[in-house]
């Protein structure tokens, strides 16, 4: 599957979810993060500490992008409830 989006309805189910997005696909490495609020700088990052600090890095912002340039994958975090994964 090239891409798919699963519905969160709070910040549990939400990082539940971004892990098991994490599980599924094998996604290892370096991700850079980006927010909606353009004056935030984007943060690079490994994977495995984004998912320890994964609820309050979601938290910085309404929408959150987590993408790695190395793997051509995205995962999109929105703020209507939906998490999107896929590659580019």
């Amino acid at each position: 599957m090239e891409s798919f989006c699963v519905t969160w309805t709070n910040d549990l189910e939400l990082r539940a979810v971004f892990e098991q997005i994490v599980v599924k696909n094998d996604l290892k490495g370096s991700v850079i993060i980006l927010w909606g609020n353009g004056l935030k700088l984007p943060l690079r990052i490994k994977l495995d500490v984004l998912l320890k600090h994964a609820q309050m890095v979601f938290a910085e912002d309404f929408d959150t992008w987590v993408y790695s340039d190395r793997d051509k994958w995205c995962i999109e975090i929105y703020h209507e409830g939906e998490i999107c994964f896929g590659y580019a």
